[in-house]
């Protein structure tokens, strides 16, 4: 890994390697200036080149506000943000993060996320595991998709929707969905239909084999349901759908 062997006690590999845990620990009656010093001090810097790096990276992770304020009252993203700092403390030429994302509300989802597309800008290689594949979408050049430690798949979002995820179709509809899902799931052009349900309306994702005859024959079988369509298109397919096509021939 970054031109060094791989092994319990390798100096030189770990002096290149930052990392972010799944739950961060910090001193908490540290502020996030003390911790990245204290950090930046574990790796021999110090002086004007630490201040530099403290400088540089609590600008990156928007930080810089509160930098003279304990860890103790930083907020959960606060945290995984001054996480990803001291990871970069040492300049490494790989990074890697274990579920950055997971235990986050919406708001500090988005703010570790802005905060990994900024890291592009860097000559940084990050290796992120995550199950939200939301998340690998958004910022990853590259996916790999493993399931019981074996490696299925890699290659870009692009590419693994054109190899692997099925057309789908999503329509919004007024009424109970239950006859025009009955009726779907007998038809040999669905592959499998998915099920939001709301109090009065429903969101149904339609995966299909034959994206010609859905667009022919969807808005069909909902007149005949007597429902009313309230939205009706062909979305693209995530990762998720990727996903549960692989596992789910792996589990097969």
């Amino acid at each position: 890994m970054a031109g060094h062997p791989v092994g319990l006690h390798s100096p030189p590999l770990q002096r290149c390697i930052g990392y972010l845990p799944d739950q961060p620990v910090f001193y908490g009656w540290m502020t996030g200036w003390e911790y990245l010093t204290f950090v930046g001090n574990i790796f021999g810097l110090g002086g004007r080149e630490v201040r530099r790096r403290c400088e540089a990276l609590l600008a990156l992770v928007e930080l810089t506000a509160v930098a003279r304020r304990r860890i103790g009252g930083y907020s959960r993203g606060m945290k995984q943000r001054l996480g990803i700092a001291q990871a970069l403390i040492n300049q490494p030429k790989v990074l890697l993060m274990d579920e950055p994302t997971s235990a986050l509300d919406p708001l500090g989802r988005i703010e570790v996320l802005e905060t990994l597309l900024r890291l592009k800008e860097q000559q940084t290689t990050v290796f992120l595991s995550t199950h939200i594949l939301a998340d690998a979408e958004r910022v990853c050049d590259q996916v790999a998709i493993i399931n019981k430690g074996r490696l299925l798949v890699q290659a870009s979002v692009d590419e693994l929707r054109q190899r692997f995820a099925t057309p789908v179709y999503e329509l919004e509809i007024e009424g109970p969905p239950d006859p025009l899902v009955a009726a779907l799931k007998n038809l040999a052009w669905v592959q499998r239909v998915e099920i939001t349900q709301g109090q009065h309306e429903s969101l149904l994702r339609v995966h299909v084999r034959d994206p010609l005859q859905a667009g022919r024959e969807l808005p069909k079988l909902v007149v005949q349901s007597g429902l009313i369509l309230r939205r009706y298109e062909q979305v693209l397919p995530d990762l998720e759908d990727v996903f549960v096509k692989l596992v789910g021939t792996e589990v097969a």
